[in-house]
């Protein structure tokens, strides 16, 4: 096959997968051949340069900001040697070599400075696909390379993982149980290890946002509970469960007050539009959910509002029997969150204004997706947390004290009013406060609330 080092007759470079034209069985078999007389991890490192030249060659033939699945030909070429030589067809790895793995994973993208085509890399790797036999064992490693990226502050693989994460909004169950198995090791397995974590927003800005949007769905502070449903020993449990543990829910209320633009951060288009790499090839008419799946929120807006309001009560209501200690320093918390989320507001009127008056863009500047901070938050969503404050009220246990018990109503309800008063003065809030006090009568109604409803 090979006239000379690295072409064949036709004067393709065998190594170079983006210029194959002719004979591509052939040269597959070459290829795979050649990786498998090499040892581990010079195999990794090898087929981690022949992917990186791929895309490389790719982009300089292409245009890199409007890539199309067409644009990607042999892809399935990159995405069967980096299941055999890189995942091992899902085949499990010594501890000692998944670290080893892991290391190369962090350094190789690290190293590359072309953001297009880091993702383009992972994608190949990690991106879902449907019929996706080894997705189990991908998202396990994805998960493990996380850890690791965080632990040394790999800022290249975070980027990616943020990026990866936006693509893949509909799979919501994946992404939660990224970030459940992130909260596992570094707030329950290594729990010293937390100030990495906790710097993480230092490292990605996107990446920590959707973190805090994930961890909003994971700990949602309450269970619904139907009117015939009886509290078990399980429904406490399942309650109890639905709350954050205090060192992250410390790590949220920092994160949100030391950074408010956390929550509104906007992510680069161009990068998440980027072909999926583990599709090009395949067959994308599945069918259809019976009913329509859960996305991931676009902003941890909502959540962090419910986590304020909800929070406190919630937390009575599963530890009433804490001392006044413990109890003063959770409140804290929950205190400095909510002038956290109020910040937000007033950062997203803020974003807006200098929107406002710098809206050109220069030429090859790259748009980023916006949100629509008018539409940060709804009546309807805050209808909704009422509704789910009116159950904790009835819910709480008759063995907490019934001064407590008025006063964390009254602090849950003024938070409330202070939410609607600053979302709406900063043009975050849709809707109309006076459809919201016509259909909620029975929230219990304290002075700051019945100014705010009553303000025009």
């Amino acid at each position: 096959m090979q006239t000379s080092l690295g072409q064949d007759r036709s004067g393709e470079d065998v190594w170079n997968v983006a210029t194959w034209k002719s004979d591509i069985s052939t040269k597959v078999s070459f290829l795979r051949q050649n990786l498998k007389k090499q040892v581990i991890p010079a195999t990794w490192k090898h087929t981690l340069n022949t992917q990186q030249l791929y895309f490389v060659t790719v982009l300089k033939r292409s245009n890199r900001f409007d890539l199309s699945e067409e644009d990607i030909d042999n892809v399935d070429v990159i995405v069967e040697i980096v299941d055999e030589f890189i995942f091992n067809e899902g085949k499990e790895l010594s501890a000692m070599q998944e670290l080893q793995l892991l290391e190369i994973l962090c350094s190789h993208f690290q190293a590359h400075d072309d953001d297009v085509g880091r993702c383009l890399q992972f994608a190949a790797m990690f991106n879902l696909s449907p019929h996706d036999e080894m997705k189990e064992y991908r998202c396990k490693m994805l998960a493990k390379l996380v850890s690791m990226s965080v632990a040394l502050e790999c800022s290249a693989v975070l980027e990616c993982v943020a990026v990866w994460i936006m693509k893949h909004r509909s799979s919501l169950q994946e992404i939660l149980d990224l970030i459940k198995a992130i909260i596992y090791d570094y707030c329950i397995l290594v729990p010293t290890s937390l100030p990495a974590l906790e710097s993480m927003i230092k490292h990605s800005g996107l990446l920590a946002s959707q973190f805090l949007t994930a961890v909003t769905l994971l700990y949602p502070m309450c269970k619904p509970q139907s009117e015939d449903e009886e509290m078990s020993t399980d429904s406490v449990d399942e309650e109890k469960s639905c709350l954050p543990s205090r060192s992250l829910l410390k790590l949220v209320a920092n994160w949100v007050t030391s950074l408010p633009a956390v929550s509104l951060t906007s992510y680069p288009q161009h990068l998440v539009t980027l072909p999926n790499c583990r599709a090009a090839n395949q067959d994308m008419g599945v069918p259809a959910p019976a009913t329509p799946s859960r996305k991931l929120p676009l902003t941890a807006i909502l959540g962090l509002i419910r986590w304020s309001i909800l929070g406190p009560l919630c937390f009575l209501k599963q530890h009433h029997s804490q001392t006044s200690e413990q109890h003063k320093e959770i409140m804290l918390v929950f205190s400095q969150l909510q002038f956290g989320v109020l910040q937000t507001f007033l950062t997203a009127k803020k974003q807006r204004e200098e929107k406002n008056q710098d809206s050109e863009i220069e030429p090859g500047e790259v748009m980023e997706e916006e949100l629509d901070f008018t539409s940060l938050v709804t009546i309807h969503d805050l209808r909704g947390i009422c509704m789910e404050l009116l159950d904790i009220i009835k819910g709480l246990p008759n063995e907490v004290p019934v001064g407590l018990k008025d006063e964390l109503i009254q602090i849950a309800v003024d938070r409330l009013a202070q939410i609607i008063q600053v979302a709406k003065t900063t043009e975050c809030l849709s809707g109309r406060k006076s459809d919201f006090s016509f259909i909620y009568p029975n929230l219990p109604r304290t002075r700051l609330l019945n100014l705010v409803l009553q303000a025009r």
